[in-house]
């Protein structure tokens, strides 16, 4: 479940019960003796329980739910993204969707830590992003993602079907494909 290491997540340090990415395996599905298709049976994505997330005033998590090179999932600020006429709040509710906590999941969402992280990724040149990664991301579990995606080849999960959390309001601990 620890993708290239042994080194647990923060929610896996308190919980080795805690899991990384979905548990499931695939399956081929005949109804009536016609293929349908291949399926997982799996936890759900959105299982915020299994996945640690258990406090609101620590934990946070979202889902890029677009796969885009042009809006906020893409890391384009509001000012320099394809707003198309939206107001800024559904700019970032276009492209992110909040999995925990239940307050944001149920519409309070200001959408403030998304706006952080891609502002300063839309506006740091190299230098600055650089010297203020660690502000931002846990360098080890960024390369740890960024490995795992190039490795197994999946394009999809640079954008659509990322889920990055953090624990204690701060950096961004893992960014997860699924």
């Amino acid at each position: 479940d620890i993708i290239f290491g042994d080194i647990p997540n923060p929610a896996q340090a308190i919980n080795s019960k805690v899991r990384n990415s979905i548990n499931g395996f695939p399956a081929l599905l005949y109804i009536n003796g016609k293929f349908q298709g291949v399926y997982n049976f799996n936890n759900d994505r959105y299982s915020s329980r299994i996945f640690g997330y258990t406090n609101p005033d620590k934990h946070i998590c979202y889902e890029i739910s677009a796969n885009t090179d042009s809006t906020a999932g893409a890391f384009f600020s509001y000012e320099e993204g394809e707003s198309q006429g939206k107001t800024e709040q559904q700019y970032y509710a276009s492209d992110f969707m909040a999995i925990y906590p239940p307050t944001k999941v149920a519409g309070n969402d200001s959408f403030d830590k998304v706006k952080r992280l891609v502002e300063f990724v839309s506006s740091a040149d190299g230098e600055t992003f650089t010297e203020n990664l660690s502000n931002y991301f846990n360098k080890e579990y960024l390369l740890r993602y960024f490995i795992f995606v190039q490795l197994f080849g999946l394009v999809d999960n640079l954008g659509k079907n990322m889920k990055i959390a953090s624990w204690d309001g701060g950096n961004i601990w893992y960014i997860q494909p699924y």
